[in-house]
């Protein structure tokens, strides 16, 4: 590693000068590269039992079983059970409640089907902590703000004792 000490100049003339000195320096300095042989590939083998095509009109990856690394596979598992229970839960609820799920997740402000939505999205906060967005996916594309709102409010009305 090359150090370059800090200098005073008395003109710009003599610090350029400087500076192209390091300049030619730096280029200078020798290039070491190592180069190393090639190692030869080991002979392609046939697969142990024939790739069976489910169907010939997709592309491969789709046609066909393809195995994908555990990680991809428990967080396609993940993702499925968390999102069909927490939308399946908001389902059953609705119905408990006496709503249907299209009236939880639309732009709805009566005060009945408001207060059920809000008290539906502080359940799902509460058993499924989903992230607020995702939350509002659910709940008919709406905005996170809204969802705090609604978790914050329900929390208030069951700490006072009113729910």
């Amino acid at each position: 590693m090359m150090q370059v000490e800090a200098k005073k100049y008395a003109t710009g003339a003599e610090m350029m000068d400087a500076y192209r000195d390091l300049q030619r320096r730096l280029r200078a300095a020798p290039i070491r590269r190592t180069v190393s042989k090639p190692v030869p590939l080991p002979p392609p083998q046939p697969p142990a039992e024939p790739v069976i095509r489910v169907n010939p009109h997709l592309p491969y990856w789709m046609g066909c079983y393809t195995e994908f690394d555990a990680h991809v596979q428990a967080w396609r598992a993940w993702r499925g059970i968390h999102e069909r229970n927490s939308s399946l839960y908001v389902r059953n609820r609705a119905a408990e409640l006496g709503f249907t799920f299209a009236q939880i997740r639309s732009q709805d402000r009566h005060r009945k089907v408001t207060f059920a939505r809000q008290l539906l999205i502080y359940e799902v906060k509460q058993l499924f902590d989903r992230s607020y967005p995702e939350i509002g996916r659910l709940f008919g594309g709406r905005d996170h703000t809204t969802i705090l709102h609604a978790v914050k409010k329900i929390a208030k009305l069951k700490a006072e004792g009113k729910i």
